[in-house]
């Protein structure tokens, strides 16, 4: 079992990513962009150190994390069809039993279904 260990770089890399390699079969998302009213209402704050997180997962496994407002339901639904492994650093709901991510642009939806 491997320890999970940033190298220095990692830790400068802070464009926001697309979807991941086609070598990898790994999905990592983390730190999603979230607009105030829902961080406002859920009583969520930001999550820096979960973007350092994705970016040091998806290190070890070879693929490009999803951050900030790449981290879309749909991107992140994309992802999953494809991966083996996946990774989330990001906020939970255990009210709505839900995986926090950036919502979709508002000419993009997925079923019509929130984010959140």
């Amino acid at each position: 079992i491997r320890a999970l260990q940033a190298s220095p770089r990692s830790h400068l890399r802070k464009s926001t990513s697309v979807c991941s390699s086609s070598t990898s079969m790994a999905a990592v998302i983390g730190n999603p962009k979230l607009p105030s009213a829902v961080m406002d209402r859920w009583l969520w704050g930001p999550m820096p150190s979960a973007e350092e997180e994705a970016y040091m997962v998806s290190e070890l496994l070879g693929c490009q994390p999803l951050v900030n407002s790449g981290a879309t339901k749909e991107r992140v639904m994309s992802m999953l069809s494809q991966a083996e492994c996946v990774h989330f650093a990001t906020h939970i709901s255990w009210k709505l039993a839900a995986l926090v991510l950036t919502p979709n642009s508002e000419g993009s939806t997925m079923s019509g279904k929130s984010s959140i």
